[in-house]
């Protein structure tokens, strides 16, 4: 089999590539499964409040 002598600097850069990517993948993983007891605790009515600021003005159709 016959590999280009690029190929090996390719496969360097797919894995230095790869290396972030799972790093955010598991940090968002981890804050998913671990997150904070006041996070759960939310009521309706504390998720309409938290919904409503969230910097964006409302648009009319009038």
């Amino acid at each position: 089999m016959y590999f280009d002598p690029g190929t090996g600097s390719m496969i360097i850069q797919v894995i230095l590539g790869a290396i972030p990517v799972a790093a955010a993948f598991f940090v968002g993983l981890r804050k998913k499964i671990f997150k904070k007891k006041d996070e759960e605790s939310v009521t309706e009515e504390n998720a309409a409040e938290i919904q409503a600021d969230d910097g964006f003005e409302d648009i009319d159709d009038e």
